[in-house]
């Protein structure tokens, strides 16, 4: 499983002078993007990518968001109305931490179940990220990092191995799993044997039991 690369920033709707929006093409996850002033409603940045991707997960690091929700879309038309949701408005903050400002930085990793799989299932090249942070009025917010997983090639993928042919002779024999064997536990000889010599020791007894009772 790859990761996508982002190649440049298309937009953004604030940053801060230090934490800007293309921090986030970084594959460094110790730069963030950050809102110019805290109390902002919601804030966006819009990405492209290298190449048109299937996106087959996310792994989101927080930087004092409250929710997040990722988009995606085509270069060719970059409008709102254009873009469509891959990921669902999450939640990093609770309005407790929130208020406290608590546990800022807060990583979520989201596969291919979390996604909306008629979006995830199609190519964009284009990823617009929305943060909002509605609990707490001094908090400026935005995203520490976003990396972009695109699907398994087929050979990543597992393969069920076949049975193991071991040629004898010119016979081949199939070598069994455990599991598929017989019904032979551990042992099971050793005591088969001692149950016997007591039956065939219990037999002889009885016969001489029966002689002697005779001769009586």
């Amino acid at each position: 499983m790859d990761g996508v690369i982002l190649r440049n920033l298309v937009s953004c709707s604030s940053e801060d002078n230090t934490h800007r929006a293309e921090s986030l093409l970084s594959s460094d996850t110790n730069r963030k993007w950050k809102a110019a002033r805290p109390a902002e409603k919601h804030v966006s940045v819009i990405l492209q990518l290298e190449k048109e991707e299937q996106i087959h997960s996310i792994d989101i690091g927080n930087e004092g968001s409250a929710f997040i929700e990722v988009l995606v879309g085509h270069s060719t038309s970059v409008k709102d109305q254009n873009f469509e949701v891959l990921l669902v408005t999450s939640s990093f903050m609770s309005p407790t931490e929130s208020r406290n400002g608590t546990n800022t930085n807060r990583v979520r990793f989201f596969g291919p179940s979390q996604l909306l799989k008629a979006t995830a299932q199609e190519k964009w090249d284009c990823v617009k990220i929305v943060c909002s942070q509605p609990y707490s009025k001094s908090l400026a917010y935005g995203v520490a990092f976003i990396k972009l997983h695109s699907p398994p090639d087929a050979d990543d993928v597992p393969v069920s191995t076949p049975p193991k042919l071991t040629k004898l002779g010119q016979f081949r024999v199939r070598d069994e799993s455990p599991s598929s064997g017989s019904d032979i536990q551990p042992g099971s000889l050793f005591f088969g044997r001692d149950s016997a010599a007591k039956t065939s020791t219990g037999l002889k007894g009885n016969a001489l039991h029966r002689i002697n009772g005779h001769c009586l």
